[in-house]
């Protein structure tokens, strides 16, 4: 943890990325991935979901994956790791004040349903499918013993 703040990183961050790096080793593609975000600073605020699959992830998770000369372009590979951190980041100061939108659209899809409303083509597009699926939950809480980790929420999931 000490070396990733030397480096100028987020040991979030950088954790996260590393989370993205291993999935498309694994499996070749990008999914939809959890990460919990507090809103407690709101009045009887929870959560909301921080989204660490970004295009600035996807940038840096290709070229250390699908380059074979990623080991020769280290300067290269820094600053899309910078860029990708400094994208998580940011999405996570977002969500932090409230700015997130996977809590919105839940509560128009709660209104929607106390309405009554069953064809709302957004809650059933393949976006919304895609965005609901999370494959990847990377939440963790600190205890005396160390972390407890969040078990994944798909079938097919992590």
């Amino acid at each position: 943890k000490a070396f990733v703040k030397q480096c100028g990183l987020s040991p979030d961050g950088f954790f996260q990325m590393a989370i993205q790096v291993a999935y498309y080793r694994l499996h070749g593609k990008f999914v939809a991935t959890y990460e919990s975000g507090s809103t407690r600073h709101f009045v009887e605020g929870r959560t909301e979901t921080i989204r660490p699959c970004s295009t600035a992830s996807c940038a840096f998770v290709r070229r250390m994956c699908d380059d074979p000369m990623w080991r020769e372009a280290t300067g290269d590979i820094r600053d899309l790791l910078q860029q990708a951190v400094s994208v998580h980041s940011a999405t996570l100061k977002r969500v932090f004040v409230g700015q997130g939108y996977d809590r919105h659209l839940l509560g128009l899809k709660l209104a929607a349903h106390e309405l009554h409303l069953t064809d709302v083509p957004l809650f059933s597009s393949k976006a919304m499918a895609v965005n609901d699926h999370i494959v990847l939950s990377t939440s963790s809480v600190p205890c005396d013993q160390g972390y407890l980790g969040f078990g994944p929420v798909t079938e097919d999931g992590y």
